[in-house]
């Protein structure tokens, strides 16, 4: 059930009082508006027009902005990765999502997801690898920014690096780790039966694949995270 119903349930807030705090949720952009009103920067009409060419610039419809705006990852992360079309892309996308979920949850709730990009190569000073065997032969994995890298690790171990060592790499890979056994978990029970290999860490790495590989920027506050994901 949702966060609002068990709270009037249990008598900790009132049907008003539960609507004006979705009102307030719903209303950021509006005072980003206002807030771009009072300083001079634009009026109503050109925020209007950004706004709508925003949506036109990715494709988005009515429906999908207000999800947007509203946090719903899943549609966030289906309206701006545009994977080929075929067998794996909704899974793809399932994965993603998670991915996504899980830095929020863990390490920086201010982050924006970049569009997909095909890549022919793989080219990082740290990067961390792992595989998803099922029906597909999975590669998952992520690189990121050092000032990025060390808040994944620092957030996931409870406790703060500065410089990339030993300990820090190790706790970024248990990362991807705890991203992909959950997925399996998910997988699991939608009655698709899936292992994992065991996670691994590999410096200044330099490979072609030999199928299709996607990148996909994660920008959080200390950086960017550069997630992968294809067929081996």
């Amino acid at each position: 059930r949702r966060f609002g119903e068990i709270a009037i349930m249990k008598n900790f807030i009132t049907d008003q009082q539960l609507g004006n705090l979705i009102d307030l949720q719903k209303s950021e952009h509006l005072i980003l508006a206002q807030a771009l009103i009072d300083d001079g920067i634009m009026d109503m009409r050109q925020f209007e027009q950004e706004i709508q060419l925003y949506k036109t610039a990715y494709g988005l419809d009515d429906d999908q902005f207000e999800a947007i705006k509203n946090g719903d990852i899943k549609v966030i992360i289906t309206a701006f990765l545009a994977f080929e079309k075929n067998g794996m892309s909704q899974f793809y996308i399932d994965f993603v999502t998670l991915f996504v979920k899980n830095i929020m949850r863990f390490v920086d709730r201010n982050i924006y997801v970049d569009r997909v990009e095909k890549v022919d190569k793989i080219i990082y000073s740290h990067f961390f690898k792992q595989t998803i065997t099922g029906d597909k032969k999975i590669f998952t994995g992520y690189s990121a920014d050092d000032p990025a890298l060390l808040d994944i690790a620092s957030q996931h171990a409870g406790e703060i690096f500065t410089e990339i060592g030993e300990y820090p790499l190790d706790s970024a890979c248990e990362f991807l780790n705890l991203t992909n056994g959950l997925f399996v978990v998910n997988m699991s029970d939608m009655g698709s039966e899936m292992e994992l290999s065991i996670q691994d860490y590999i410096p200044n790495i330099s490979v072609a694949p030999n199928k299709a590989m996607y990148r996909i920027p994660i920008h959080i506050s200390k950086g960017t995270i550069y997630l992968h994901i294809g067929e081996l």
